[in-house]
């Protein structure tokens, strides 16, 4: 049990003796304004400014995004075997958040090319600036001695703690107010498609959308992140009937 939670428990089961309420609140505002305080930090110092376009709002969602993807990182890599001139062994702490912390810098040289400021929407431009700390994260790891092969199978594994986190979040209305899951899903799907997924077409999202008994066809031509980091794949035609 982590430190923070002890604490919790303790005002808890105070408020619950006493009837009094108040440390509780008084200890959840403290707690969310250390973590902003916090992101306020990382955002300012650790997600430097790239042009003279780059607002604060965005280095504060790059801390965000960093904020969400350190953990995940330091779940995944703490769990793997790593070959070494000894054998396999695993990661220690410090060696986890050396990596870490060389995912920004790795950010800030694949943003270059990123043309984040074309494109369209607030929901395209967040979804390239995840799929470049992706690769950011993937190139480190390759630079660390990782095969391909590994490397893409834990940051596969962190992506999934990420985007699930994410999607449990925009779900999250339709799970309290219908039992079905067909009227979830498809809920969840049309919110997606405005946002991040607002299709607005090329450079942003571009998606043909149709919708009958039997679900929703979802046909994408058009990919920012894949644009921006994969330019010679500009245009991809995938299907999915959910």
């Amino acid at each position: 049990m982590s430190l923070s939670a002890a604490a919790l428990g303790v005002l808890v089961g105070y408020a619950a003796a006493t009837r009094d309420w108040r440390p509780v609140l008084t200890g959840v505002f403290l707690a969310l304004a250390t973590f902003f305080a916090g992101l306020l930090w990382t955002g300012l110092g650790s997600c430097r400014r790239n042009s003279s376009a780059d607002t604060i709002g965005w280095r504060l969602a790059r801390a965000g995004i960093l904020a969400a993807l350190r953990p995940a990182m330091r779940a995944v890599l703490s769990a793997r075997e790593t070959p070494g001139p000894d054998g396999p062994a695993r990661l220690l702490p410090h060696e986890i958040e050396a990596l870490s912390a060389r995912v920004e810098p790795m950010a800030v040289r694949l943003r270059e090319h990123a043309a984040l400021a074309d494109l369209p929407g607030i929901g395209n431009r967040l979804m390239v600036e995840l799929a470049v700390f992706t690769a950011a994260a993937y190139r480190v790891l390759l630079d660390a001695g990782w095969t391909a092969e590994a490397a893409r199978s834990a940051l596969a594994d962190a992506g999934w703690l990420l985007y699930s986190r994410m999607l449990a979040l925009s779900s999250m209305p339709f799970r309290l107010t219908t039992r079905d899951p067909a009227k979830r899903l498809r809920r969840t799907i049309r919110t997606l498609l405005r946002f991040p997924f607002d299709a607005p077409g090329a450079p942003g999202y571009e998606v043909h959308v149709s919708e009958d008994a039997s679900g929703i066809s979802t046909h994408f031509t058009h990919c920012p992140p894949q644009a921006a980091l994969f330019p010679t794949a500009d245009a991809i035609p995938w299907r999915r009937r959910l």
